[in-house]
């Protein structure tokens, strides 16, 4: 079986930011968010994910951003990984992830569950353990 779609029919871009800098600069994460909440947070989640929904003009983004490994980050142990949802329709979320502690594995577990939950989204399944962020303290 063919199809016709290419890819940029319905994937405009990305953007990779690793560090908090990047993710204020580029991404335009609030440097409150990243001084009062840091970027392995659902709230920087939240924002990262409504930032490249904007940006891209999308009716779906998602964000992960969390501690692959070796080391721990801003008290956080490798495997903590945080997945945000932003659609137009919709409420943006976070949902929180911890995997082992391997780099690579989870780097792969994080990528398969932000796809699982985009599926789950746009099949309109349920999402246990959804968090939402009130803005108004952001």
């Amino acid at each position: 079986m063919s199809s016709d779609l290419a890819a940029g029919s319905i994937f405009d871009g990305g953007i990779v930011t690793y560090s908090s800098d990047h993710k204020h600069k580029t991404l335009g994460i609030s440097q409150k968010v990243i001084d009062n909440f840091g970027v392995v947070s659902p709230e920087c989640a939240i924002e990262m994910a409504e930032r490249v929904r904007d940006m891209f003009e999308a009716d779906i983004a998602v964000s992960l951003t969390g501690v692959a490994g070796p080391s721990a980050l801003e008290g956080n142990i490798p495997g903590t990984v945080w997945i945000g949802i932003a659609l137009n329709e919709s409420k943006s979320f976070a949902k929180h992830y911890h995997f082992a502690y391997k780099r690579n594995k989870n780097r792969r577990l994080a990528v398969q569950n932000a796809l699982d939950l985009v599926r789950r989204v746009l099949l309109d399944m349920p999402i246990s353990k959804r968090i939402y962020c009130d803005e108004e303290n952001l």
